[in-house]
């Protein structure tokens, strides 16, 4: 018998075709109401629905939770809140365009926001299946300013200043049947995160 070590390195981000070099948007600075925050959201299929506040709106908006995604807008949500479009990004694949927004805003989700945060705004016309009160994707240049922990049973996100403690398990149990587990990511160019995975194949000789 032989045992061979296989390493998975797994980009985390929405694969919706080769999109650009993301240079320029993101940014901001986070600000902590609370420690903690606690935010129910909606599920349909598998997409999160979160609800998202900005200092352009009266009303929260409707942003799909996209842990690998950047944070974005649509074209029509842009006009919406009033953003002008900025600098052509380059695009390939189904998406026909995106800009970069002018304007700096803040975005607010529960207790957590984060100042000065630069939006894109993109071409979602291909993207058929979210609900009619879509109008963006919440991705991991906002979630990075914060301890993320997202709980399916309880449709709860949770966004927390300090990191979570993970209890362990009290003695060595098979991996499939282990309790919750911290793993660590790696940033590609400081915005792709990419989990990496281990797994060991026993071959019959």
């Amino acid at each position: 018998m032989r045992r061979m070590l296989i390493i998975l390195s797994i980009p985390v981000f929405m694969l919706v075709g080769q999109l650009f070099s993301q240079t320029h948007f993101g940014g901001g600075k986070p600000r902590f109401q609370k420690d903690i925050s606690i935010i129910p959201f909606r599920m349909e299929g598998h997409k999160i629905y979160v609800p998202v506040k900005t200092d352009c709106s009266s009303r929260p908006l409707s942003f799909i939770l996209d842990t690998g995604a950047f944070t974005s807008v649509s074209g029509e949500t842009a006009q919406l809140l009033g953003l002008t479009k900025g600098p052509a990004l380059l695009t390939s694949g189904a998406i026909s365009y995106a800009h970069l927004l002018k304007e700096a805003v803040s975005l607010q989700v529960g207790a957590m926001t984060v100042d000065k945060f630069r939006l894109v705004s993109m071409d979602y016309s291909h993207y058929y299946q979210a609900a009619s009160d879509f109008h963006g994707f919440l991705g991991s240049d906002f979630l990075k300013f914060f301890n993320v922990k997202i709980d399916y049973r309880r449709k709860e996100l949770t966004l927390s200043q300090k990191p979570f403690s993970i209890p362990h398990p009290p003695f060595r149990m098979p991996d499939s049947h282990m309790g919750p587990q911290a793993r660590p990511l790696r940033w590609k160019k400081k915005r792709r995160p990419f989990l990496i995975v281990s797994e060991k194949i026993l071959l019959d000789r």
